[in-house]
C-alpha cells in the first residue's frame, strides 16, 4: 500500500506542478509564436488544463487518503477520526469541479502579469535598437531576406527606422521582409 500511496502523491504532484506553470509555458508560446498562437486559444487551453489539473489533483487526494485508511485496516489499528473525516469531506472534489475554472483564470491572470511585463521588455529592447539579440527574439527564426545575415538585416532596420523620423514606413517595410514567405 506504500507503493499505491506513493504513486498518488506523485501523480497529485504532477497535477500540482502542471496547474502552477502550465498557464506560463502556454503565455510563453503565446509570446514567441505571437498572432500564429491566438489569445483565444492560450486562455481556453489554460482554463481546461488548470480544471483537469485540480479535478485529477483532489481525486489523487482522495485515493491517496483510501490508502492510508487500508493501511490502518490491513496492520488492524483503527483509523484516526481525523484521517475518516478527511476522507468523508470531499470539498477539495467539489471546490474542483465547481471553481476550479476560476482558480485556473486566476492563476492565468497572474502569470499574465509577467507576459505583459516580458512585453514592456521586449518594446524597450526594440526602442533602443537591442541590434541582433532583439531582431532574433523578434523574428524567431523567420528572417527570409535572401543574401542577408540576421546582424545585416538588424543594421539594415536600424539605419531605416533612424531615418525614417516620424513616418513609420521603414518599419513597416523591414515587418513585411521578416514575415513574407
Amino acid at each position: 500500500h506504500h507503493d499505491q500511496r506513493m504513486k498518488w502523491n506523485l501523480l497529485g504532484h504532477f497535477f500540482a506542478t502542471v496547474f502552477f506553470v502550465g498557464p506560463g509555458i502556454l503565455l510563453s508560446i503565446r509570446f514567441f509564436k505571437g498572432p500564429r498562437f491566438p489569445w483565444w486559444l492560450a486562455v481556453v487551453l489554460s482554463l481546461l488544463i488548470g480544471w483537469g489539473c485540480l479535478i485529477g489533483a483532489s481525486v489523487c487526494t482522495t485515493k491517496d487518503l483510501t490508502s492510508q485508511m487500508q493501511a490502518f485496516e490491513n496492520r488492524g489499528e483503527p483509523v484516526p477520526d481525523q484521517l475518516m473525516e478527511d476522507w468523508a469531506s470531499d470539498a477539495p472534489g467539489a471546490f474542483a469541479v465547481v471553481l476550479g475554472w476560476a482558480f485556473s483564470v486566476f492563476f492565468l491572470g497572474l502569470w499574465s502579469v509577467v507576459y505583459a511585463l516580458a512585453h514592456l521588455l521586449r518594446k524597450a529592447v526594440r526602442r533602443s535598437g537591442g541590434g541582433e539579440a532583439s531582431v532574433a527574439a523578434d523574428t524567431c527564426g523567420r528572417a527570409s531576406v535572401p543574401g542577408l545575415r540576421l546582424s545585416e538585416l538588424a543594421a539594415s532596420s536600424l539605419r531605416q527606422s533612424s531615418n525614417a523620423g516620424q513616418d513609420s514606413r521603414g518599419k513597416w517595410d523591414y515587418a513585411w521582409r521578416l514575415w513574407k514567405p
